[in-house]
């Protein structure tokens, strides 16, 4: 039987759609397409106190970083651990990515600045993969392999798309980048197989993003849940789930009111962005952004404050809070600074704000009473210049 012109027509029309609604355009990959769940926040729906206690266990462990003349931190950026290891990076003060054992005592730091094997000019972010660590050397456009095994640097990835984020695996690496044109054009997500030095590009945005937005950025674009991580980008509401074969969206974050209007997002550079929330009381959206597996924790600038919401993934459920904290460890309040890693919260506190919330906290506002004492002796131990003391506690599934 034959087919009418106006049949293939609408045929062709399909199957063009069907295309199109399949993959995302990029240079050279796909970007697989996904259903994603829609989480609606009401910025006005919060309260003063965000409290962790309901998604911690009750054992938080308590790591006190050894302090020496070799490992003075300046201001920590990031921190990761492995099952021997904890890393943390300062790369404004020391410019040094340092290695303690997992009760906090100094191994080393490794690398240094200098333009030889093993040197990098400028530290900037630092990632684990397997025994590897990956430290990025913002200026030279390449990462350092440090073998943690081996104990020695084992050679440089070379990159062309700039990018201040990194997912690592064995053999791939995602290089996260925040509306900066590259060579394949503007793509905010490139994956690179190490196997065959092959490059992929996804994620594309407009020129005109990449001339207003090149200069901005936020906060620690990537999270790691065991084999997948969890990317997001400045002014997007789409947050998506990479593995080592794919990267899909699978939330959108969507505020109901006083959101920055969509067409000011395009025409506009970060700057007046951020005035305009400043000045008028928009919702910028997220900066800083968690995952674990059930929940997402994160932080935004609703006008001139900070907010921190905790969303359930599952259900879409959420709160929000000026401040953030764990009630039930004596009305312990976290500092902006916090990460989640492998399902576990991780924070840093500074000892300043440690003297400070121990002339506050109440023996009656812990959970485990014999942890009062805990706290007192090792904030009584510190000295004014020592490292921040870091806290790592499982999250409830």
């Amino acid at each position: 039987c034959g087919i009418s012109i106006e049949n293939m027509q609408k045929y062709l029309l399909l199957l063009f759609l069907f295309i199109c609604a399949s993959c995302i355009g990029s240079k050279n990959g796909i970007l697989e397409q996904n259903k994603t769940f829609d989480i609606i926040i009401d910025p006005d729906r919060f309260t003063d106190d965000l409290d962790l206690s309901c998604i911690l266990t009750d054992s938080i462990e308590i790591i006190k970083l050894e302090t020496s003349d070799e490992c003075l931190i300046g201001e920590i950026k990031k921190v990761s651990f492995t099952d021997q290891f904890i890393f943390v990076s300062d790369p404004y003060v020391s410019q040094k990515i340092f290695m303690f054992d997992k009760n906090g005592k100094f191994v080393k730091s490794i690398g240094s600045q200098g333009g030889g094997p093993g040197e990098y000019s400028t530290i900037s972010n630092f990632t684990i993969t397997g025994d590897s660590l990956l430290i990025q050397d913002y200026n030279l456009h390449k990462y350092l392999v440090y073998s943690i095994k081996e104990n020695r640097f084992v050679g440089d990835i070379r990159y062309k798309p700039h990018h201040h984020s990194i997912v690592a695996y064995p053999d791939i690496l995602y290089f996260v980048s925040g509306y900066f044109p590259a060579d394949s054009g503007c793509y905010n997500l490139h994956r690179l197989d190490l196997r065959n030095s092959s490059m992929e590009s996804y994620l594309p945005f407009s020129q005109k993003i990449a001339v207003n937005r090149s200069a901005w950025s936020i906060e620690e674009q990537c999270s790691r849940v065991c084999e997948r991580s969890f990317i997001f980008y400045a002014l997007s509401d789409t947050i998506y789930q990479v593995n080592k074969d794919k990267a899909i969206p699978v939330y959108t974050l969507k505020f109901s009111k006083r959101s920055i209007p969509d067409d000011f997002k395009e025409s506009h550079s970060g700057d007046e962005i951020m005035d305009l929330a400043f000045q008028e009381g928009y919702v910028r959206g997220p900066i800083h952004l968690q995952h674990s597996d059930q929940w997402m924790l994160g932080t935004y600038v609703d006008g001139k404050e900070y907010r921190y919401m905790l969303v359930d993934k599952k259900t879409g459920q959420y709160q929000i809070g000026r401040q953030l904290g764990v009630r039930k460890e004596g009305n312990l309040t976290i500092p902006h600074n916090f990460l989640i890693e492998d399902n576990y919260f991780i924070s840093w506190l500074p000892v300043k704000l440690l003297n400070l919330w121990k002339n506050h906290f109440s023996p009656n506002t812990f959970r485990d009473k014999g942890r009062v004492e805990t706290w007192k002796r090792l904030i009584d131990s510190l000295d004014i210049d020592d490292n921040p003391v870091l806290i790592k506690c499982k999250i409830n599934t």
